[in-house]
């Protein structure tokens, strides 16, 4: 009877383990894009966001310019990410929407700041 439920046990563990390493290689298979959305800008005002990318391989650091025809900084990951350091910067401090998106386009974080300076942390 002891085998019976020590076997039963091992078999339960195996199987939450297969299942623990799908759904962590999923997250971790997907790319995902970063976009800091501003309002109107004068020409004049900075924008820009630097962002670390951490990788189950290895890192990379991403520049990232203002696109004043969309109002948008766009950071675009590689796949196996697993975490994204980015500072953005805003030379008037206006309110600028952050959000990420996994590569179907789903939003994984969505955040609203109003400061000129600001740290996004996000891991996976």
């Amino acid at each position: 009877m002891k085998r019976v439920l020590l076997l039963c046990m091992i078999a339960l563990m195996i199987v939450a383990c297969s299942t623990d390493d799908v759904q962590q290689r999923n997250v971790a298979e997907e790319s995902y894009t970063l976009v800091y959305t501003t309002g109107e800008v004068a020409a004049s005002v900075t924008v820009f966001a630097g962002t670390e990318v951490t990788y189950n391989e290895g890192f990379e650091f991403i520049d990232s310019d203002y696109d004043s025809s969309l109002n948008t900084v766009t950071v675009q990951t590689q796949t196996n990410v697993v975490k994204i350091d980015s500072n953005f910067y805003i030379e008037d401090g206006s309110e600028v929407t952050i959000t990420l998106y996994d590569s179907g386009g789903n939003l994984i974080d969505e955040r609203t700041i109003e400061q000129e300076n600001y740290n996004y942390v996000y891991n996976f």
